[in-house]
């Protein structure tokens, strides 16, 4: 069986998040206007809405009273990447908040993190076995 997998996420300004993508992480861009784009890494995509509350109801209970809050909570985006290094310091100069330093991890790999300005947790991190299996 094949499967294939991608996710969407509403943030604030589609055209930041997408230069975000494309500045730091060599993203591809394969579709972008004011209020949706679309984005490669690898063989990943990620689609992006431009978040309008007013629309957003039922069943998501979450995206009601208080939404503003609640964005990108329970998420961890995990990006694997070669030069972890060098990615770290592009971060350095970028609109992100939180980036932490580089860490060794007790599973065996460096990683760091970073939120986007939508609330959206970010993980960079050295590719483990199954990832450079799939490399």
């Amino acid at each position: 069986m094949k499967i294939f997998s991608s996710f969407e996420i509403c943030v604030r300004d589609v055209s930041r998040t997408v230069q975000l993508f494309v500045d730091i992480f060599e993203a591809q861009k394969e579709y972008e206007d004011s209020t949706f784009a679309v984005i490669w890494f690898g063989k990943s995509r990620i689609i992006l809405n431009k978040l309008e509350l007013s629309e957003f109801s039922a069943p998501n209970p979450i995206l009601k009273a208080g939404a503003t809050e609640h964005l990108g909570a329970g998420l961890e985006i995990v990006i694997a990447v070669e030069n972890l290094s060098e990615l770290h310091g592009k971060l350095q100069h970028a609109d992100v908040q939180g980036l932490t330093d580089i860490v060794s991890r007790e599973w065996g790999l460096k990683d760091f993190r970073f939120a986007i300005s939508d609330g959206y947790y970010i993980r960079v991190t050295e590719p483990d076995a199954g990832v450079k299996e799939v490399w």
